[in-house]
């Protein structure tokens, strides 16, 4: 492992839908932890069911906090804590190229927990039962391709649906190399399921373009960028593009670009990632892989001699990540502009809290960077087509509904006001089946948009309110007067203000 560091996931071990479809539902992931101390001798991965709630389909939620389990109901969480506490109070840190830190949290432990996780992972999926698993997968018809492949004992295949959202990350190609051990690793991109495939042959579907060679399949493949249905950092597509229409060959190195770019600001972080864990890229066709065109490269050449590994990509990481080369992080906790420091994040925590009182409920919330639960399915086409959007909050009061939705600023919310005024016009049905989902009945909707803002004055503007016409309410936040306001958006009539909310927060220095 490159990090000396406790890993704490949380997670339904259930994968049950209602409705009978999902991803790899099958999938165990204890199997995880147990590769990890079996093959790694790390003992610091924990990976915890939370437990279901009221039935097989919704999860045991705290009341006040629905994105958070309830109190207690995930087994061995605290004796874990407790655990990184007294380990952190007898002076002892996290040291790189250790186990020192995870090591020491384990034997903290008190006796019991230690034995029944013991237990837990010694009834898990060892690494053997996986890959004997993998090696039994076949490509479904629809799909032509798998998610990871063994090409060899030494060689695993990943195949990335997308490079949009950070693909290859951390969490997709590390996780198969790991568990894998192989010594190379390659990602293999072939389209996107639901938008442009890169296809062999002839088929129905309404975007279908079978390629026939080399040029055909680049083409195609540079043509699913330009027309957006997937997206990759601007400066890496423009090297994969200069490569091919200087070689067209079926192996192009582009280690010299890589290493450029390795140097770059923010592609820095995207190129090394890739790099650390993969080997190559491979573009072909689904399903036949008639005509693959390979970029690889040296990553002995772009991450430095000295920290290249031979054995194991995962290895990189240990011999790479020099901590004590970066000052240590320290936390301050801000005594002013809480807005601004806390972004969107404190937007939506403090709006919640506020409504609260207000008398409403929230049954769900989605925070920045999270997909929650809550998603409305607007009426049109069915299965993956589907289209969903989410609320920042889902709320409720008696039998009516509340639509929230969140900025860290007033002139970022336009898009949003339009969403939810779209929503209530047109998408009723869709609205009180998700609320049905969870288990509750609306029959009427209120809207609310919440923001940060420079001063006090919205109530008083009605070119600004003018901006959230539609929108019944206004929860706004002002570092400058340090207070907060409900405001009825028709009328600008101030209905509660108060000193802003206030919680543990911190900036990182």
């Amino acid at each position: 492992m490159g990090y000396d560091l406790v890993y704490i996931k949380i997670s339904p071990h259930n994968k049950k839908t209602r409705d009978g479809f999902g991803g790899n539902t099958d999938f165990n992931p204890l199997v995880i932890p147990t590769t990890l101390r079996d093959h790694y001798n790390f003992r610091g991965a924990y990976i915890l069911d939370w437990p279901n709630g009221s039935n097989d389909f919704v999860c045991n939620r705290n009341p006040d906090y629905p994105s958070c389990p309830a109190t207690g109901c995930v087994k061995m969480l605290q004796p874990i804590i407790h655990a990184i506490a007294a380990t952190l109070g007898k002076g002892v840190r996290p040291n790189e190229g250790t186990y020192g830190f995870s090591d020491a949290v384990w034997s903290n432990l008190e006796n019991t927990t230690r034995t029944k996780y013991t237990s837990i992972l010694d009834n898990a999926p060892s690494q053997a039962d996986l890959f004997k698993k993998w090696a039994g997968m076949t490509p479904p018809s629809g799909k032509g391709y798998l998610r990871k492949k063994m090409a060899s004992s030494d060689e695993l295949i990943v195949t990335i649906p997308r490079f949009e959202k950070d693909s290859p990350g951390p969490g997709e190609v590390m996780g198969y190399a790991m568990i894998s051990k192989a010594k190379t690793v390659g990602i293999a991109y072939c389209g996107r399921d639901r938008g442009m495939r890169i296809d062999s042959k002839s088929d129905s579907r309404k975007l279908n373009h079978p390629c026939s060679s080399r040029i055909a399949v680049m083409d195609r493949f540079f043509d699913v960028f330009a027309k957006k249905k997937d997206k990759m950092p601007k400066e890496l597509l423009e090297l994969l593009k200069t490569s091919w229409y200087k070689q067209k060959a079926a192996q192009i190195d582009i280690t010299a670009g890589l290493t450029a770019l390795a140097k770059k600001g923010k592609m820095a972080k995207w190129v090394l990632t890739m790099v650390f864990f993969a080997d190559y890229l491979k573009v072909h066709d689904r399903p036949d892989i008639n005509h693959p065109v390979t970029f690889h490269w040296s990553r002995e050449k772009i991450i430095g001699s000295s920290q290249y590994s031979k054995s194991n990509p995962m290895d990189n990481l240990q011999s790479f990540n020099l901590v004590v080369a970066n000052p240590p992080i320290s936390l301050n906790v801000p005594t002013h502009q809480i807005s601004q420091v806390g972004g969107e994040d404190y937007v939506t925590w403090a709006a919640t809290q506020i409504l609260k009182g207000f008398g409403w409920n929230f049954i769900a919330l989605s925070y920045p960077g999270s997909q929650g639960d809550g998603a409305i399915l607007p009426s049109g086409s069915s299965g993956l087509k589907r289209e969903r959007t989410y609320c920042d909050g889902l709320g409720m009061k008696k039998k009516r509904g509340l639509l929230l939705e969140a900025k860290h600023k007033e002139s970022q919310i336009v898009p949003d006001v339009t969403k939810l005024n779209k929503l209530v016009a047109d998408e009723d049905v869709a609205i009180k089946d998700a609320f049905s989902r969870m288990g509750k009945k609306v029959e009427a909707f209120t809207t609310c948009a919440t923001f940060s803002v420079p001063d006090g004055g919205l109530a008083k503007s009605n070119a600004r309110r003018a901006k959230l016409s539609g929108i019944e309410l206004a929860v706004t936040f002002s570092d400058f007067s340090g207070k907060y306001q409900v405001v009825k958006v028709k009328g600008g009539k101030i209905l509660q203000e108060g000193p802003l909310p206030t919680h543990q927060m911190y900036s990182i220095a």
